[in-house]
């Protein structure tokens, strides 16, 4: 430890152990008068604490000073006063309040999940998460001891550690923890909770159909990201599945960027199928061709997006398309485009006949 650091550590004076833990103290700054927690970590992931310092994310305790030594790494932090969540006494089945603390929850998680490299909490729990007195008081996500920073293409994690209850399948070293690991500890958060294992009610059920995708053992069944947790909790009870299902593809997951993709794909299609003419002399004869020819491509562009996008299951119902086999699915996404557009030219010759 350098004479610097050896002064910053003698600026705070210890008042108090804190939650019963010996490592972590109430401490007061001697020069300002502000109280703080120091912690003294012996198992701990120092880059963790450097990115906390260096972005000052809401939601988190601000770091004031990373001390390591070759024995330990001491951190002194900022003192939240308020009480854990275990402290507090939410009723049964209060799924208003529940989703109010998680959706805090998830914009602080958002954040560290969004940083570069992202920072995974691995250890949400009730006793981790503060919210301060007052009328409105606001929810704090704290103790980062075993946190981790993702490290893309890793089997597993080095140092497997977690909360019983609450640590995802991952950390018991079978993969590498990743923002799904922390959507797993919310759902069982959320499940601890709530103890809604038998619903009475819609809002219920769905709220256990939000738990049971969270708390999948197979990470890739859970929800993908915190954002895509986030908008499925404020999504209005009454806008189920099945009306989901009714929109158009690329709207239906409710994901931001996948919308605005759909949007760009269904005005460059709209686009084309303006575009399409045909040069006649007669020019009631040539306005007409024009309107059949603009609608009968637009519809076979969008029958085809249904198609490759299985819009209300379309896909499932047509042969080939729907085959086990890949080669006959891609010869299948080939002929279908150009059969719609022979049916609708057909229909459109038939119906000019006919007028």
């Amino acid at each position: 430890m350098t004479a610097r650091d050896e002064y910053i550590v003698s600026i705070y004076e210890e008042l108090t152990v804190l939650g019963g833990h010996e490592n972590i103290k109430l401490v007061k700054n001697t020069v300002n008068d502000t109280l703080c927690v120091k912690k003294t970590l012996i198992n701990y992931n120092k880059d963790v604490y450097i990115t906390l310092k260096e972005k000052k994310i809401p939601g988190i305790p601000k770091i004031y000073e990373i001390i390591e030594t070759p024995e330990q790494l001491i951190v002194i932090e900022e003192y939240i006063h308020g009480q854990t969540l275990a402290q507090k006494d939410l009723k049964k089945k209060d799924i208003a309040a529940v989703k109010s603390v998680v959706k805090e929850l998830c914009d602080i998680l958002e954040q560290l999940h969004n940083l570069n490299p992202p920072v995974i909490h691995r250890d949400i729990k009730p006793e981790n998460i503060i919210i301060t007195n007052g009328q409105s008081g606001s929810l704090y996500l704290t103790d980062f001891d075993i946190s981790r920073v993702y490290v893309p293409n890793q089997d597993r994690d080095t140092v497997i550690m977690g909360t019983s209850g609450y640590a995802s399948p991952e950390q018991c070293g079978f993969a590498q923890t990743d923002a799904r690991s922390d959507i797993y500890s919310i759902g069982m958060l959320m499940k601890n909770l709530l103890q809604i294992d038998h619903p009475q009610n819609k809002e219920e059920a769905r709220m256990k159909n939000i738990i049971d995708k969270c708390i999948s053992i197979d990470p890739d069944k859970r929800y993908k990201t915190i954002g895509e947790l986030r908008r499925r909790l404020d999504m209005s009870p009454e806008f189920s599945k099945k009306n989901r299902s009714l929109l158009p593809p690329g709207f239906r997951s409710g994901v931001w960027y996948k919308m605005l993709i759909a949007i760009c794909g269904y005005l460059f299609i709209f686009y084309l199928s303006m575009e399409m003419n045909v040069e006649i002399n007669d020019p009631v004869q040539q306005a007409q061709e024009n309107a059949a020819i603009k609608i009968v491509m637009l519809l076979s562009q969008l029958l085809t997006v249904a198609i490759y996008f299985n819009w209300q299951g379309f896909r499932d119902k047509l042969p080939i398309v729907n085959s086990p086999h890949m080669w006959l699915r891609i010869i299948g996404y080939v002929i279908y485009p150009i059969i719609i557009a022979f049916l609708l030219i057909l229909a459109g010759v038939i119906i000019t006949l006919i007028i």
